[in-house]
C-alpha cells in the first residue's frame, strides 16, 4: 500500500519535475533548443508522466481497498471498544490501531482473523466488505471456543 507520505513525496517531485520543465522552457530564447536541453526536457517531461500515471494507480487501488479502514473503525464502535481497547485485545499499541482506522496503513493479513475474531465479524467482509456464503453449521465445542474469544 502507498501511504500518504509516499504521495506527498510523489506529488512534490511532480512539482519540481513541473518548474524544471518551465524553467528550460524560459531559459532558451525563441524557442530553439539545443539538443542537449531539449534531451534534458524531454526525460523531465517523461519522467513528470511516468510519475503521475504510477501514482494514479496507486491512489485508485488504495481508494478502492481503504474501506477496510472505515469498515474496522464502524465495527469496533459497534462493539463498544475504544481504539485502546482493542489495542489492548490485540497486544498492540494504540498508535497502530489509529493508524489503520485512519488509513495511514492497513492491517497485515496475519492480523485479520484476530480482529474479526474480536470484533465479531466475518474476516472476509473485514477485508473486502462482500459478506461470505454462510458455511456449515459448528458443533458445541467450536462454538463454544469462538465465543470465549470474541468480545462483540
Amino acid at each position: 500500500m502507498i501511504n500518504k507520505a509516499t504521495t506527498l513525496d510523489c506529488l512534490e517531485e511532480l512539482k519540481n519535475l513541473g518548474s524544471l520543465i518551465t524553467l528550460i522552457a524560459k531559459a532558451t530564447p525563441d524557442a530553439t533548443l539545443s539538443s542537449d536541453i531539449e534531451s534534458c526536457a524531454g526525460l523531465a517531461w517523461d519522467m513528470t508522466n511516468s510519475i503521475s500515471r504510477k501514482l494514479s494507480s496507486a491512489m485508485l487501488l488504495q481508494n478502492k481497498n481503504s474501506a477496510i479502514n472505515n469498515r474496522l473503525r464502524t465495527q469496533r464502535e459497534a462493539c463498544g471498544l475504544t481504539t485502546a481497547e482493542l489495542a489492548r485485545l490485540l497486544d498492540l499499541d494504540e498508535e497502530v490501531i489509529i493508524q489503520w482506522e485512519s488509513g495511514e496503513y492497513e492491517p497485515t493479513i496475519s492480523m485479520l482473523i484476530p480482529l474479526a475474531n474480536i470484533l465479531g465479524c466475518d474476516p472476509m467482509w473485514l477485508l473486502t466488505g462482500a459478506v461470505t456464503p454462510p458455511v456449515q453449521p459448528k458443533s458445541e465445542e467450536q462454538q463454544h471456543h469462538n465465543a470465549s474469544q470474541q468480545v462483540c
